[in-house]
């Protein structure tokens, strides 16, 4: 059975200053017994100095100061490398520092990995919801891009494009990360596309969609035109 004592919450940040101490408070409040791997690219704005202020409160947090090969992927395979090697953990959680993912939410993933899942996705998609806080074109372009990766690669879940994922540790193994041929948010869909290509039970657990609290969003037009041409790569890839 996986427990809190083996899960660790990762949490890829880049000038989420504003964000991050109340995010770390939000995961310890939900259950002490979590660790949090923060992994830091170098933010100019202090952020990895948070983290740290933060470390005096809960030993179980840990800061990785990030400066080469800088991006939300690598973050992330760097994380999930650590976690390996360190193999102190049986689950990994990935999430973001900008509320749009609630702590909250991280027990009942926990409760549907030990229902027999490798991987649970926190989907905004598997049930009718109504987001009245999110703006009407993230929205539309959330959904928009769900539908586009999804008749693409046939990946079984209705939120392609999350980035609250639950996934067993040892799966690391059987998945090729570093083919996943992107730096931005489309690793997410390939992080997916891949579990479920080697066989990974994969299930959904439905979540809100709260909007960001403070600071801007890193979604830029460069990210979502690599986004639409990623599918088709990842496709090949393998089909090649």
């Amino acid at each position: 059975m996986i427990t809190a004592d083996r899960t660790i919450v990762l949490i890829p940040t880049y000038n989420e200053v504003e964000n991050i101490g109340i995010t770390i408070d939000q995961v310890f409040a939900v259950d002490p017994h979590l660790s949090i791997m923060v992994l830091d690219d170098a933010s100019p704005d202090g952020t990895a100095a948070a983290v740290e202020a933060k470390q005096k409160m809960y030993p179980l947090l840990q800061l990785i100061r990030r400066t080469k090969d800088k991006g939300f992927a690598r973050s992330y395979i760097d994380g999930f490398m650590r976690v390996r090697r360190e193999n102190m953990h049986d689950l990994i959680i990935t999430m973001d520092a900008d509320f749009s993912h609630e702590p909250r939410e991280i027990p009942a993933l926990i409760s549907a990995m030990n229902a027999g899942a490798d991987m649970v996705v926190g989907s905004r998609y598997v049930a009718k919801q109504r987001f009245t806080g999110v703006t009407l074109w993230r929205r539309g372009l959330s959904r928009l891009a769900n539908r586009y990766v999804q008749s693409i690669l046939r990946i079984p879940v209705t939120d392609c494009t999350s980035g609250f994922i639950a996934f067993r540790t040892m799966l690391i193994e059987r998945l090729t990360l570093d083919s996943i041929c992107t730096d931005g948010y489309g690793f997410l869909f390939g992080l997916k596309y891949q579990a479920a290509h080697v066989g990974a039970r994969i299930a959904e657990h439905p979540v809100r969609w709260p909007d960001r609290h403070l600071g801007a969003s890193k979604m830029t037009l460069k990210r979502i035109l690599e986004s639409l041409v990623l599918p088709w790569k990842i496709r090949c890839k393998r089909e090649g």
